[in-house]
């Protein structure tokens, strides 16, 4: 059984925990690149900062103490932007139950101000805070709307011999099948990376959603959308193994659809048990 358990080495006797009872979600810090606020409306009806991070002075140009001495974070904002921000919060807090089954995040574009400096503008994404009532939290990060392309080759950190560290016997049918993509590659992926800059916009974006959907709605059965989602996910991170699981109602995991980079690791986990000891 594939139990994705991890040991506890500070101690004398090994213990193991589900990945489930990890605490990765709740690892008290944030990446860097973004910041994060917590806002809460008080009983005089001003929509108080509660919550900030270490580093919104950085990518919000306001510093924690800023933010808390603000009668509300709405004075912060440029006047056209209040009445929206005040209406998404309005509807991340009625609608806490439905937020919680809703994967896709209030994600939009934020200006904030300054008396005597130039204007921020900024990405927000807005949702509940869980098991915090009338808490919202507010995720920023830099506006672009041009993407720069990475080289998913990555050629120069795979190692000198692939690394291998299961001892299986693999039909190569098999090894095949976890090889190569049975994904198609998404014509604007291609196009950006020949660009000078391997700019990639929001339209290009767009356009890749688009043919990402096409070839999804094209597959026959369930097997076939999870190869070509494997496949799609490696076009576009250019990860060395990309892998996908199915989890039965006891959260016993197994790999159903894989796709790897055999420079990289000769590893096949497709259809396999491990059991961590």
């Amino acid at each position: 059984m594939l139990t994705g358990a991890i040991a506890d080495t500070a101690k004398s006797k090994s213990t193991y925990r589900r990945c489930e009872d990890e605490p990765i979600h709740t690892p008290g810090a944030i990446q860097s690149f973004g910041a994060l606020i917590g806002l809460k409306y008080n009983g005089q009806g001003q929509l108080e900062v509660r919550i900030a991070s270490e580093n919104t002075r950085k990518v919000l140009g306001y510093g924690p103490e800023q933010l808390f001495s603000l009668t509300s974070f709405l004075d912060a904002l440029k006047p056209d932007v209040r009445k929206e921000m005040a209406v998404r919060v309005k509807q991340a807090l009625s609608n806490v139950d439905a937020m919680k089954e809703e994967t896709r995040l209030d994600v939009f574009q934020m200006i904030l101000t300054f008396p005597y400096e130039p204007k921020t503008r900024l990405w927000c994404a807005i949702h509940p805070a869980p098991n915090r009532e009338g808490l919202v939290i507010c995720e920023f990060e830099e506006y672009q709307d041009n993407f720069f392309m990475k080289d998913v080759g990555a050629a120069k950190v795979l190692p000198v011999n692939p690394i291998n560290f299961i001892d299986a016997d693999v039909s190569r049918d098999d090894f095949d099948k976890s090889t190569i993509s049975a994904s198609n590659p998404l014509q604007v992926i291609q196009v950006a990376r020949e660009r000078e800059n391997k700019e990639f916009s929001a339209l290009d974006i767009f356009n890749a959603s688009t043919q990402a959907q096409q070839q999804l709605t094209a597959c026959k059965s369930v097997e076939s959308v999870l190869e070509v989602v494997v496949g799609i996910i490696s076009e576009l991170t250019g990860f060395h193994r990309v892998m996908l699981y199915r989890f039965d109602s006891q959260n016993n995991g197994c790999v159903d659809a894989e796709l790897f980079n055999p420079q990289a690791s000769t590893d096949m986990f497709r259809g396999t048990f491990i059991e961590v000891t």
